[in-house]
């Protein structure tokens, strides 16, 4: 079952005029994005439409495949809360780090209530954690070293990096 909810259409969608997407992405050791619940193996290429991996042929209604973004921010952000503070509370940096952002959305895409399914993805920005007063020093030195990690995979895909407080 699709975690996007009820299938409502299905339509082409061209590279020049893509749908804006929610998601979120592993970023490995490597410094490039992989998926966060389908084949690790397969990263997300830099500067280049990414093509899924089907079954079948085509993208089809009643099945599982392709690309899953969220219609908005608030959908991506329930579904994947707090993923990085699990890192730093087990006190290891050599994790596949989880970070959000926004991808343009492109090719057959099966809208759902909550977001889309789509054979093209690009990522098209990433999103780095803002430091607070009062944090431990510990956790300060664990948010700069993830925000140099985002950074330069931004720079890798050549994708605007922001602020979490202004990702909307």
């Amino acid at each position: 079952m699709c975690t996007l909810g009820k299938a409502l259409e299905q339509t082409t969608v061209g590279d020049s005029n893509p749908l804006e997407g929610y998601r979120g992405w592993y970023l490995k050791g490597d410094g490039y994005l992989y998926p966060l619940n389908q084949n690790l193996t397969i990263r997300y290429e830099p500067n280049k439409i990414n093509k899924a991996i089907l079954r079948n042929d085509e993208l089809k209604t009643d099945e599982i495949d392709g690309f899953y973004s969220y219609n908005n921010n608030n959908n991506n952000y329930n579904y994947n809360y707090n993923n990085n503070y699990n890192y730093y509370n087990n006190n290891n940096y050599n994790y596949n780090y989880y970070v959000a952002g926004k991808c343009n959305v492109s090719g057959d895409v099966i809208k759902h209530e909550i977001g889309y399914r789509s054979t093209r993805l690009k990522p098209s920005m990433l999103v780095r954690l803002t430091s607070k007063e009062g944090l431990g020093k510990n956790f300060q030195k664990f948010l700069e070293f993830f925000n140099s990690k985002v950074d330069a995979c931004g720079k890798l895909y050549n994708i605007p990096v922001i602020n979490h407080v202004d990702f909307k």
